[in-house]
């Protein structure tokens, strides 16, 4: 049986904590011949290039380097919004001439989700830190919309993905596709 060799773009973050549990992921598909690139801030390509797959920089304002987080949930979660909002021309410079057939995302890259959605291509959320449960939308999320500052975060990101051509404009859904889609489409 022969495969098609699919062009996977993986879009991360610059915390190795959020980048390990990817490469053998990104390894494997490329042991099975897929081209695979991966985008990330020059602080993680050598992690990235020790899997074969093809380094994609693009500068991340996070800050990973000196941990420097806001304690303020909705701060913190605003610090990833922003950089999602200035890598995306950055990684259209690179993906929009070259794009992938699947965009595979960390959790923290909401940049890949408009991107991959503005294309129309499809995409596959990864979640290093935690995996949603069913039920999390009440055990966990209804208390975070509920603090300050909640609104105008949820609105700043549906403008943003809504601005740039994504079809999901909200801040919670559309970011996960069914498991068996890289099976199913890269074998």
């Amino acid at each position: 049986m022969s495969r098609r060799r699919a062009h996977v773009a993986m879009v991360g973050i610059p915390a190795v904590s959020h980048v390990l549990p990817s490469l053998e992921v990104i390894r494997e598909l490329v042991a099975r011949g897929h081209r695979v690139t991966y985008a990330n801030d020059p602080a993680v390509a050598g992690l990235i290039t020790a899997t074969g797959a093809e380094f994609v920089p693009y500068d991340s304002g996070l800050p990973v380097a000196d941990n420097d987080w806001p304690d303020d949930p909705i701060a913190a979660m605003t610090v990833f919004l922003d950089d999602a909002i200035q890598a995306l021309p950055q990684l259209r410079t690179a993906y929009d001439h070259d794009r992938a057939d699947l965009y595979m995302y960390d959790i923290g890259a909401y940049v890949a989700r408009a991107l991959a959605e503005a294309q129309d291509r499809p995409i596959l959320q990864l979640s290093p830190p935690y995996v949603a449960w069913k039920g999390y939308e009440q055990d966990v999320a209804a208390s975070l919309w509920q603090l300050p500052g909640a609104d105008a975060y949820r609105a700043k990101f549906a403008t943003w993905l809504a601005g740039c051509g994504a079809s999901t404009t909200d801040a919670e859904g559309g970011t996960v596709r069914a498991a068996d889609l890289i099976e199913n489409m890269l074998g």
